[in-house]
């Protein structure tokens, strides 16, 4: 077992535990934590696919996208292989498709298998999961 799935394991448990418990904040504190490990989860898997990327393999594990339309994103999110991720700059795109896409990555990330996030440096990271 890698880390990234390591930290994702062990967040299930946190949220199998947390609606197990009757009390509602020790329960909020599970969620939180639980969240915390998904994030670790998310930064190990990609902190791993640029590692894997300096050794000269043949396919890179993360790309930036080129897409300029959600169309565009679509395509290249159904073309992502298992661990790999997208790198999406927000800062390419203008206001509005920027809400579109913000508004569109839960179903985007549910519909293609990935993990979606949006980072402090205006990057929405889709990682497909394997």
């Amino acid at each position: 077992m890698g880390f990234p799935d390591y930290f994702a394991d062990r967040a299930k448990r946190w949220l199998h535990l947390a609606k197990r418990i009757g009390d509602p904040e020790l329960a909020q504190t599970f969620v939180d934590r639980a969240r915390l490990l998904t994030r670790t989860a998310m930064e190990a898997e990609r902190t791993m696919a640029l590692a894997n990327g300096k050794e000269e393999r043949p396919i890179p594990r993360v790309l930036s996208s080129k897409a300029k339309t959600l169309d565009e994103l679509k395509r290249e999110l159904q073309d992502l292989s298992d661990g790999m991720g997208l790198c999406v700059l927000m800062r390419d795109y203008l206001p509005d498709q920027r809400d579109e896409l913000w508004r569109a990555s839960p179903h985007l990330s549910q519909q293609f298998g990935c993990s979606a996030e949006l980072r402090p440096d205006g990057c929405l990271w889709f990682v497909k999961r394997g």
